[in-house]
């Protein structure tokens, strides 16, 4: 039991200066909202590999191997491409392209491609969302079994 304890203490000392730093960390520092180069879905891997931060990259890594994620991450990741400069129709393809690896695109269009509308203004409060913050995305929405983010 004191074993744990002081296990637990030393990922304490470890891992809160590192997590206070990432606190501090603006996400949006990554994306530039309203960008006239728009992202296409064939960069995306590509700009994973190069531009995206730490956590946005699990995402998408996921999702290139699972072909799917769950709402969190799908949502994270979505407000994410959105303010980085996909367009609407971009993020659409680039979604369905991956999920309908696993399920058809009908699936795809009843369950998932309104909230990547919503992500834009384009379904219920008619509000564009924008991407989470470090400190957001660590304070908020732990992570459960098979969640990537």
């Amino acid at each position: 039991r004191e074993a744990v304890y002081l296990g637990t203490l030393e990922e304490e000392d470890r891992l809160i200066p590192l997590i206070k730093r990432i606190a501090k960390t603006d996400i949006n520092r990554y994306v530039t909202p309203k960008n006239p180069n728009e992202i296409l879905p064939e960069m995306v891997d590509e700009l994973s590999r190069t531009s995206f931060p730490p956590c946005m990259r699990q995402i998408h890594s996921r999702l290139r191997m699972d072909h799917h994620i769950r709402h969190f991450a799908r949502r994270q990741y979505g407000l994410f491409l959105k303010d980085a400069g996909m367009s609407l129709e971009s993020s659409l393809n680039f979604f369905r392209s991956e999920f309908t690896k696993k399920i058809d695109a009908d699936k795809f269009n009843k369950e998932y491609a309104y909230n990547i509308r919503h992500y834009y203004g384009k379904e219920g409060s008619h509000r564009e969302g924008r991407a989470y913050n470090c400190a957001h995305i660590i304070l908020n929405n732990a992570p459960a079994a098979q969640d990537c983010h």
